[in-house]
């Protein structure tokens, strides 16, 4: 998944390993929206991250 992965899926749900194994890409996106709508902090420091993680590194 593109917002989250997996693992972040768990942690912020009540959802083992295994149970996410046999949901469909829709549930999954449902899961998602409600994980981002209870933690909006996480979701946009990931973001925030992410951008950094992708901006080349400074000149020395």
């Amino acid at each position: 998944m593109e917002d989250a992965a997996l693992e972040d899926i768990t942690r912020m749900s009540d959802l083992k390993p295994e149970e996410i194994g046999d949901l469909t890409p829709s549930t999954l996106e449902g899961v998602l929206a409600v994980c981002k709508e209870i933690n909006p902090h996480f979701f946009r420091l990931r973001g925030r991250l992410t951008a950094l993680a992708r901006l080349p590194p400074p000149e020395a």
